[in-house]
């Protein structure tokens, strides 16, 4: 709580000095929306990284790390207090600025997406928990749909989600459609990979789930 205290008077002061749009207040904004996060009050946390995104968008622009990170963190939040749709907007607005950066097979471009899909791990489990069947699903295919626009439907990022997709299909009690998704998947990976590749002989044993 001191610490919070200490970043607030550092932020009135920066904001009455520098003015509102100043990178240095966006930093601060950060420090303290990280403090808010690892005590648990993620609201407080969310509005602090999205004030930091309206000072750092006008002034570093839409393509900077910063802004990246930012869209990140709030990727991770609004995940956290179940926002599905606020959540993958979020990674994909960071996912379309590093595929136009640096091309669709970039480390930030991985990083995204696995940190999307995390994010739907955990909504997953959040809706399992109040037998949301069909909200733990709708994340999974709401993220596969942001990544097949933006990577197109044959990248190998695809073929993880459709096999995460594949999971929660198959714990709804959809195998058919579980087993099309690992199909799917399977298509990917030997297209990329070939077929002799630990992921690919992993995808095979999925496609042997029993009818």
């Amino acid at each position: 709580e001191e610490s919070i205290q200490t970043y607030e008077k550092a932020l009135d002061l920066q904001l009455e000095i520098l003015g509102s749009h100043h990178p240095d207040s966006a930093k601060t904004c950060v420090s303290i929306g990280h403090l808010l996060w690892r005590l648990n009050r993620l609201e407080e946390a969310t509005n602090m990284f999205q004030h930091a995104l309206e000072i750092r968008l006008p002034t570093l622009g839409s393509h900077n790390p910063l802004v990246c990170e930012t869209y990140m963190n709030l990727g991770a939040l609004f995940g956290l207090q179940r926002n599905c749709d606020d959540a993958l907007d979020m990674y994909r607005q960071a996912l379309l600025v590093h595929v136009e950066c640096n091309g669709d097979d970039h480390p930030e471009v991985t990083k995204t997406c696995d940190e999307m899909l995390l994010t739907c791990d955990d909504l997953c489990k959040l809706f399992r928990k109040e037998d949301l069947e069909q909200d733990a699903v709708g994340a999974y295919e709401d993220a596969l749909s942001i990544l097949t626009k933006v990577l197109g439907p044959r990248h190998r990022k695809i073929a993880d989600m459709k096999i995460a997709l594949g999971y929660a299909l198959h714990a709804s009690m959809n195998d058919a459609e579980a087993i099309d998704c690992f199909e799917e998947a399977l298509s990917i990976q030997i297209e990329i990979l070939g077929n002799v590749h630990p992921k690919v002989a992993k995808t095979y044993g999925h496609c042997s789930l029993p009818l």
